[in-house]
């Protein structure tokens, strides 16, 4: 693609990686938490926890500077 031309495509780029996921991701994410989440009731009303599963591994959620054999 010529470099002067560049940005005639810029909208269409962000539509497939801004847009689409934003409209797509909650209705995944709304499945795998009420599919896998963690039932509960908060102030009355019935709701689900989300698990850590859906982030990664738990290592990624380690404070800074604590290692796995501290945890263990």
């Amino acid at each position: 693609m010529p470099l002067e031309s560049r940005g005639q495509f810029e909208g269409i780029r962000m539509i497939f990686n801004v847009v689409i996921p934003m409209v797509i991701d909650p209705a995944i994410g709304s499945f795998l938490i009420s599919r896998y989440g963690i039932p509960t009731v908060i102030n009355g009303e019935p709701g689900f926890i989300p698990t850590t599963s859906g982030y990664g591994s738990p290592q990624h959620h380690r404070p800074p500077g604590e290692s796995a054999q501290a945890l263990n």
